[in-house]
């Protein structure tokens, strides 16, 4: 859920050098992002470190920008690596509050250039409509569609097929 419709599945894999990675796999299985967890023992205690990666592939440049870029981003993922680590260790489900500080953080942080995708988005919406409009206009005026007095009426009567092809 953290990472939207266009995270569908995720998978675990074990390295050799005592880390766990969480890969955070696209409906086509390519790879999003890596949540990652090293492992290290002491005497007595085992310390885990959790961090967030780019992605094997294609991806990989795009995403190292775009976390370097957005720190708070970068620090939400960390969040949701480190209560990953902490559900399994408790041997509880994952809880997505335990990370609502960092989230909140980052949608603060990014506010500004979300609001300005919204303004795109709904600029190019609106465009779409008054496009829309203004062909359905042309086309009226150029004969290609019924006119508004003949309310797209044909030659038929109500409840006659409405094409004439016959069945076969």
């Amino acid at each position: 859920m953290p990472f939207g419709d266009a995270a569908a599945d995720s998978m675990a894999l074990q390295q050799g050098d005592h880390s766990v990675v969480w890969v955070i796999l696209d409906a086509d299985d390519r790879e999003l992002l890596r949540l990652v967890a090293k492992i290290s023992a002491g005497d007595q205690s085992t310390r885990v470190w959790t961090d967030v990666a780019p992605p094997e592939g294609p991806r990989h440049d795009a995403v190292t920008k775009g976390l370097a870029a957005n720190p708070s981003i970068a620090a939400f993922y960390r969040a949701i690596a480190a209560e990953q680590v902490n559900a399994a260790l408790g041997q509880r489900r994952f809880d997505l509050t335990r990370t609502y500080g960092p989230m909140m953080a980052a949608t603060l942080a990014n506010l500004p250039r979300m609001s300005k995708l919204f303004d795109q988005d709904a600029a190019a919406s609106a465009k779409g409509s008054r496009d829309t409009m203004q062909r359905a206009y042309d086309d009226e005026a150029a004969g290609r569609w019924p006119t508004t007095q003949e309310g797209g009426r044909g030659d038929g009567q109500f409840g006659d097929p409405t094409d004439d092809t016959k069945p076969k």
